[in-house]
């Protein structure tokens, strides 16, 4: 290159002559439990003995980082690599190889824990639309009713007894 006030030799050196090729994955796009006890595995068609991560700006790769296997093109990401380098929702990572590169999604999210015991329900205050039917009303009527032919019947039966006359 050259330029007005001098020149700028660059030397350009080929590190590696094997081509570049697709790599492909069993899966690609996986939901991660945090709350669980797994990492993720996903099977590749790569030869390379390394990979690096691009995930969010941030960099790792299998020399340097715990938790990142890749053996046979079997890549591996421990959960505890996974709860440093990922956050909540959607996240792309770059899996980079030496002989070709592959991009997968992960969502991460926090399951709720679930137990055996049923959650304690929460009291709500009635109003009108959700007071709950008991049958009240109709059995109102009916101890009214009774009532009123019980004191009917003793009325009726106080004026028939006879009254001794002695």
């Amino acid at each position: 290159l050259v330029f007005a006030d001098g020149e700028l030799s660059i030397a350009v050196q080929v590190i590696n002559e094997q081509p570049i090729k697709e790599i492909t994955a069993d899966k690609t796009e996986f939901t991660w439990d945090r709350n669980g006890d797994e990492g993720i595995t996903l099977q590749t068609n790569s030869e390379s003995e390394t990979v690096v991560i691009r995930i969010g700006g941030g960099t790792a790769g299998t020399e340097a980082t715990e938790g990142v296997t890749l053996e046979d093109g079997k890549l591996t990401l421990s959960k505890d690599f996974l709860d440093r380098v990922l956050t909540d929702g959607d996240n792309t990572a770059r899996l980079v190889f030496a002989d070709g590169e592959l991009e997968i999604r992960i969502h991460a999210e926090q399951k709720k824990e679930t137990s055996d015991i049923p959650p304690v329900p929460q009291e709500s205050k009635p109003t009108p639309g959700n007071v709950p039917k008991t049958g009240g009303a109709s059995a109102a009527a009916a101890w009214i009713t009774a009532a009123l032919s019980g004191l009917a019947g003793a009325l009726l039966m106080k004026k028939r007894k006879p009254q001794d006359r002695t």
